[in-house]
């Protein structure tokens, strides 16, 4: 995706858009169905506007507005979000609810895991990467309310 991203750039003279970068990757992974690629990325940027999209393993692309959640825990995740979001919230807000809802997730979702939560920032400074110590102290600070085990 990267070298198509490139050659994009250089064939049109400008970055390609978030857009453009989704429709090409529903492309690759509509014409490979169900092998070798199964994946459901999240694909977000700005151009002149801030745009977020969803790709299904077949090459579905679906537009959101507020958030967006793939994955086995999906359902858990955007429970959360859809109670606990709100319009204008700083990126400290953002990132604790990221953090809960994925936390959530993981707890509730035996496929959904891992050894952290990676978090990534998109604004108009660019892209970042949210340090793995920040993120732990974002996560020691939330209340989770789980049934002792």
């Amino acid at each position: 995706m990267r070298a198509q991203a490139n050659l994009y750039e250089i064939e049109r003279g400008t970055r390609i858009t978030p857009k453009a970068l989704t429709s090409m990757m529903s492309n690759v992974l509509n014409g490979n169905r169900y092998y070798p690629y199964v994946f459901m990325p999240v694909v977000g940027g700005l151009s002149s506007k801030p745009e977020l999209y969803e790709v299904t393993p077949f090459g579905c692309i679906s537009e959101k507005k507020k958030y967006a959640v793939t994955g086995s825990g999906t359902e858990y995740a955007v429970s959360v979000l859809d109670v606990d979001f709100k319009e204008g919230m700083n990126e400290d807000e953002a990132l604790a609810l990221a953090v809960k809802a994925v936390s959530i997730a993981r707890n509730r979702d035996i496929n959904s895991g891992g050894k952290g939560i990676s978090v990534s920032v998109i604004d108009k400074n660019g892209y970042r990467e949210i340090d793995d110590k920040e993120v732990d102290k974002v996560m020691s600070k939330i209340k989770l309310n789980f049934a002792k085990k």
